[in-house]
């Protein structure tokens, strides 16, 4: 009897159970609603311009401190 092939609609049913049954960290909401991607695009586009503004700014006050000194 074991060399019957696998019944299909319980193989696709126990497919569908294994992709279902990993809930990654970020898959869900609080609520249990399912979300797309952790943060936002637009969220992470605005971190990254936040961090370019702060290291340029910290360029000029080094620069200009360096300038100071030697001058």
């Amino acid at each position: 009897m074991s060399d019957q092939p696998p019944n299909r609609p319980d193989a696709e049913q126990h497919q569908e159970a294994r992709e279902r049954s990993y809930a990654g960290p970020y898959e869900t909401g609080p609520l249990g609603e399912p979300i797309d991607e952790p943060i936002p695009r637009g969220t992470l586009i605005l971190f990254g311009l936040f961090l370019v503004v702060l290291v340029v700014l910290w360029l000029f006050a080094y620069l200009a401190v360096w300038n100071r000194g030697v001058a």
